[in-house]
């Protein structure tokens, strides 16, 4: 809520305007498609993560590796574009 009344009520550069709400409504559906916005199980990702995580390369810097392991964290997670594509074809429905 906070995001989105400080795009649409606030003083803010005009780069912001668009962002902002549309990591509102990332927000929303996020909130509201708990536990269903996976791309598969949670348990299955877990096995997955752990072999996919080991494989990164030792010559790989931390910075870096610390980059690639949030991004398997998040791995099983929709992406923006997904959770936005969604958010607007349940709105379409309705």
């Amino acid at each position: 809520m906070h995001l989105y009344l400080s795009a649409a009520c606030g003083t803010s550069f005009i780069e912001i305007k668009l962002p902002v709400p549309a990591q509102a409504a990332e927000a929303l559906h996020q909130r509201f498609a708990e536990g269903k916005d996976c791309s598969m199980d949670q348990s299955t990702y877990d096995r997955v993560w752990e072999p996919m995580e080991k494989a990164i390369p030792g010559v790989v810097n931390e910075s870096h590796r610390q980059s690639m392991r949030a991004r398997l964290r998040f791995g099983n997670e929709y992406s923006y574009r997904k959770r936005l594509t969604l958010l607007f074809e349940d709105m379409k429905q309705q």
